[in-house]
């Protein structure tokens, strides 16, 4: 009676709504809406409030992504260029965890709520549908010679992080040196990266690299060996800075008789002529959620062969048609940011006006030229964004003024201590039994506030504005996981509802709603010409999610004290670790096998395997509910 499940067996509506207010197993893991209640509870339950539910994860994971993409990373712009991090070692750190924000803070709050099979299955999930489904779109669209190296790389740590994840399973449970395990592969991973980036960045490879162009007259007359020449001269070009200052990306390899796509043909190349317009791809946006990540890649473009490449690339930030290849080593990542006065603009008249510009998430100027889905797009994530706006500073370093409003930067100092009490549930708290907490947060609030005010102005950003970039961070990575358990008490909610396990939903809704934007983003990569980079995004960013989602979360319940957390191998997990264990063993045979070149029937062998995957491990999880597999004894 104790166990929520048990209201399957009651067949009223009356009785199923009274058994899940009473029941506590029903509302642990809720966050701020008793969801399992009003599954049950509400008029036309369960249909109606299943459609409701539906609608709420979609609005869920666009806070996620926009949170992500649109705040989180340009705090770790800010925190790269104070912290002075060479581009490679930010490349497999703040941005490995800022394009994993959302798997990673997912990991966190289902191990809060004791979700393991939750954990595991998103992590595993989202590592399978990434590494088989859109590697093998981006290898059915493209032709094109593997990186040998990172690639082999990649794959192989990724098949020995996975194996270890599944011998969770048969350990039974997560101890403190299992978690401090995965962080230390990690770390192994990051040295490797960074070494493999000096070594063939140092001085002497460059020299060679420069004579080399003397071999390029052959480029048209074959198909095979020219792209291979193409990757090597495009990645040993000596440092150089341009006109400009910007980094440009290196040359991308096309065959004979192939054009380039030009940037103006993304959204076609994803969505055709006349399909869906991209919704971040904007003209020109001074908001705080505008196009921070292009100039991330643009820095990292020079060691994409080196480590792993973002896996939440903006569509609007993909690189521009290939030009020099430049890279600097001794600057740090994003010392060569372009500045408002590389695109003219129209500058707001006044204080006020800027204001309102930050506030509004679209350019009015672009609105006709929106398509339908487009401006439904900005109507539906219009008050997302105007919550995160005004509670989440952005220093963005292409803005004039590096992003400073004064009214704005004003308003986070006051409202930011308030958000930290109302995501933590204390805003109720009395302290010394009198004042409520979220007093407390007020006034903590007004006096930075009036600080701020008082020691600043509207015409220049004060010289402490980088501290702005800090608590961006801090903010966002509290939205995620406010999100993130709002998220999971909603998923465990309709896993109730549907008599599904956790194991299911991570493998399938919350992997897939975490993984949508590498479907659509690396596609895009690939078909704009840089398919090496793509196929690097599909397997080096699950791996380093799977890595960062057991490692951090479990450490950090664990050292605190909590007990090693169960674990239970049931069928569905097994199907899932044989699916993503199948599939990365393909990709390593077939390549090489194939001498490192794509080819199509990898990529449709690939999707059909998960396919088959998916189908088998939905196959016993309806066939096989319930069912614990024995642990062997050691």
């Amino acid at each position: 009676m104790d166990d929520c499940e048990f209201v399957h067996s009651l067949n009223d509506t009356a009785e199923q709504c009274a058994f899940v207010k009473r029941t506590v197993d029903c509302h642990v893991d809720e966050a701020w809406l008793a969801y399992t209640t009003y599954s049950y509870c509400w008029p036309g339950a369960p249909a109606l409030p299943l459609v409701a539910a539906v609608f709420w994860v979609v609005l869920l994971f666009l806070v996620l992504g926009i949170t992500a993409d649109d705040f989180l990373c340009p705090a770790l712009v800010v925190m790269s260029r104070t912290l002075r991090l060479s581009d490679s070692m930010a490349g497999v750190t703040l941005l490995a965890f800022g394009n994993g924000a959302p798997d990673i803070i997912s990991s966190l709050a289902g191990v809060q709520q004791e979700r393991p099979s939750l954990v595991l299955g998103e992590l595993l999930g989202a590592g399978t549908f990434v590494s088989s489904v859109v590697a093998g779109l981006v290898l059915l669209l493209c032709r094109f010679p593997f990186d040998a190296g990172p690639f082999l790389r990649d794959v192989i740590f990724y098949l020995a992080a996975s194996f270890w994840a599944f011998d969770l399973l048969y350990v039974g449970s997560m101890t403190l040196g299992h978690a401090v395990g995965f962080l230390s592969l990690y770390v192994i991973y990051i040295l490797i990266v960074v070494a493999v980036h000096f070594w063939k960045t140092r001085p002497q490879v460059q020299v060679v690299a420069v004579e080399e162009p003397v071999q390029e007259e052959p480029v048209q007359e074959e198909r095979t060996e020219p792209v291979s020449r193409l990757l090597t001269l495009a990645s040993d070009l000596p440092p150089a800075k341009s006109a400009d200052g910007l980094l440009r990306p290196p040359p991308s390899p096309t065959w004979p008789g192939e054009r380039s796509p030009s940037m103006g043909s993304m959204a076609s190349d994803v969505f055709g002529e006349d399909g869906v317009e991209a919704p971040q791809v904007r003209r020109r946006r001074r908001s705080s959620a505008h196009r921070h990540k292009e100039h991330v890649i643009a820095s990292i473009l020079q060691v994409s062969h080196e480590g792993p490449v973002e896996r939440r690339v903006s569509r609007s930030s993909l690189p521009e048609a290939p030009e020099e290849h430049i890279v600097s080593e001794t600057t740090p990542l994003l010392a060569a940011v372009p500045t408002s006065q590389d695109e003219p603009e129209t500058q707001p008249t006044g204080p006020w006006a800027e204001l309102l510009t930050q506030l509004v998430s679209w350019d009015p100027a672009d609105w006709s030229e929106r398509s339908a889905f487009g401006k439904v797009y900005d109507v539906v994530t219009f008050p997302l964004r105007f919550v995160l706006v005004v509670t989440v500073p952005v220093v963005d370093y292409e803005n004039p003024k590096n992003n400073w409003c004064r009214p704005l930067n004003t308003s986070h100092c006051l409202l930011a201590p308030l958000l930290l009490t109302l995501i933590f549930g204390q805003s109720q708290v009395l302290i010394a039994d009198k004042l409520p907490a979220w007093g407390l947060a007020l006034a903590i609030g007004a006096t930075l506030a009036l600080v701020v005010w008082m020691t600043s102005s509207f015409e220049r950003e004060p010289k402490y504005h980088f501290l702005f970039g800090y608590a961006g961070f801090a903010l966002a990575v509290l939205w995620i996981y406010a999100t993130a358990r709002e998220l999971l008490g909603l998923l465990r909610a309709v896993g109730i509802l549907a008599d599904i396990s956790d194991a299911v939903l991570g493998l399938t809704v919350l992997a897939w709603g975490n993984s949508l934007g590498d479907l659509v983003t690396n596609v895009a990569v690939a078909r704009q010409g840089y398919p090496t980079m793509a196929i690097a995004a599909c397997f080096g960013g699950p791996l380093l999610n799977l890595l960062l989602g057991l490692g951090i979360p479990y450490t950090l319940q664990l050292a605190a004290g909590a007990k090693p957390l169960p674990f239970r191998l049931t069928p569905v997990l097994t199907a899932l670790y044989a699916g993503l264990a199948a599939s990365l063993s393909l990709s390593l045979v077939s390549s090489v096998a194939s001498r490192f070149h794509s080819s199509k029937w990898h990529g449709g062998a690939l999707l059909f395997l998960y396919a088959t995957f998916l189908s088998i491990a939905l196959f016993v999880e309806f066939k096989f509910p319930n069912v614990i597999l024995p642990a062997p004894v050691p």
